[in-house]
């Protein structure tokens, strides 16, 4: 087998395992849903220090993604990818073995690292397996088919989780911690693009011998010219700097209206999760329903994801003003709904639809603006990019954590009054922010909208 042979072997069997690896690396497997439940009965912890758990989650991310830009910039992407994973892992334990609240503040430390760690260097694997073997339009379809893998998972464990809790609280996190050591596991069968660049690996057998007889032939002025030349590409290979990446309009316009639609989403996601701990605290629902409520989110999402694709080369650019119509939309009927009947179980139905709503519409935003980035980035900015937007992404959710709880302490508690003054607040600003970003993208990538093979339409 030729060099390139062994690559293109290699290259296609990544795109092949990689969303099966991203499925169960996107987020900690299984105790998501029963995490408030456990840190409450099981720890102790009152719902303002779960919340506060939370905003040092993102604050600790938020100062991380940078600095692990810059200190796993020469590692390989696959290398940070496992070394993640060892993040997740001493979350797990910490938050099992864990007697106090310093030591569920670190345990965010670990999982903020490796959150980060993931965010900025997972997509490099999958889009370097793909451009080396020409297959760059396939990244949204990829993709997209291992964050549908993982909501079905979460969506199965969403259910059993809640049984597996009632019986024995700890089990979940054994059963997560499992999971993350038998993926880790997984990854060997990934092979590193890197190691198969033009740069590392020569593909012609013959090239070698041409390169030295054409050596042997250069006089000491063409070598030296030669020489010239090599340091001058290898400078042209070098990422720009983070506040040069930062300030390309599209990028920066982007980045501006991810601040705002990721944070609001974020935020009544978690309002949904406290509001279905006080039902059952009230034993208005019992613990078994949360998992299915959750159940429902994640096929929800699932779904959404699944069929972005298509979605996405139908209405183009447009996919996004329609995802926050809807989302501004079910924010209004969160709140109305609220309102009216809190403890309802009708004002459950109608907030567990909303909520349905809001979380089908994160994955394919999400995607989607990683496809623009794709696309109008330079592929040696593209690590620092996934670092400058995912510190943004994580200082939005700690920023609006801090505007909702304020205004939750004006308006007493009130959920309801709460929703609607803070769409009404942040609905000006994502629409403008939209449309500034849309903007931006059709006056320069006009006719790079959507980067999906014709083929796949009828799939």
């Amino acid at each position: 087998m030729t060099n390139e042979e062994r690559r293109d072997f290699y290259m296609n069997r990544n795109i092949k395992v990689l969303p099966l690896y991203y499925a169960f690396t996107w987020d900690i497997m299984f105790v998501i849903t029963i995490s408030t439940l456990f840190y409450t009965n099981q720890k102790g912890l009152s719902l303002s220090e779960i919340i506060t758990l939370d905003s040092y989650l993102m604050l600790f991310a938020a100062i991380m993604c940078i600095p692990i830009s810059k200190m796993f910039e020469k590692v390989h992407a696959l290398t940070c990818s496992r070394i993640a994973n060892l993040g997740f892992m001493a979350f797990l334990l910490t938050c099992i073995f864990g007697n106090s609240y310093a030591w569920f503040i670190l345990a965010q430390f670990f999982l903020a690292f490796a959150y980060a760690t993931q965010m900025v260097k997972n997509n490099t694997i999958l889009l370097d397996s793909l451009r080396l073997v020409n297959r760059d339009k396939d990244y949204q379809r990829v993709y997209g088919g291992g964050v549908s893998m993982y909501y079905i998972a979460e969506a199965i464990g969403s259910i059993v989780i809640t049984y597996i809790y009632s019986w024995q609280p700890y089990l979940a996190y054994y059963i997560s911690l499992g999971v993350v050591v038998l993926i880790t596991l997984y990854s060997f069968l990934i092979k590193d693009p890197q190691k198969f660049e033009p740069s590392n690996v020569n593909l012609d057998p013959t090239a070698k011998e041409s390169e030295n007889l054409l050596t042997q032939e250069n006089t000491g002025k063409n070598v030296k010219e030669n020489k010239k030349q090599k340091a001058k590409k290898r400078t042209g290979q070098r990422p720009d700097s983070y506040l040069k990446i930062l300030l390309t309009p599209m990028f920066l316009t982007m980045i501006i209206y991810l601040f705002f639609f990721r944070g609001v989403v974020a935020i009544d996601a978690s309002a949904f999760k406290t509001y279905l701990n006080i039902l059952t605290d009230e034993s208005v629902i019992p613990v078994v329903v949360i998992g299915y409520l959750f159940a429902g989110v994640r096929l929800c999402t699932f779904v959404s994801t699944k069929y972005q694709f298509k979605f996405n080369l139908k209405f183009g650019v447009r996919s996004l003003i329609l995802f926050n119509i809807l989302l501004i939309l079910s924010f209004v009927v969160n709140g109305v709904a609220y309102m009216i009947a809190p403890t309802s179980i009708v004002t459950l139905v109608i907030i567990s639809i909303s909520t349905f709503v809001q979380c089908s519409l994160r994955m394919p935003n999400q995607i989607f603006c990683n496809n623009y980035m794709q696309v109008c980035l330079k592929r040696k900015n593209l690590e620092r990019a996934y670092a400058i937007r995912t510190t943004v992404e994580f200082l939005s959710y700690s920023v609006m954590s801090a505007v909702f709880a304020g205004l939750l302490e004006v308006t007493g508690n009130d959920y309801g009054k709460t929703n609607l003054i803070y769409i009404s607040i942040f609905f000006v600003l994502i629409i403008v922010s939209l449309i500034v970003f849309l903007r931006a993208l059709i006056k320069k990538h006009a006719e790079r909208y959507t980067i999906i093979k014709d083929e796949y339409v009828n799939d």
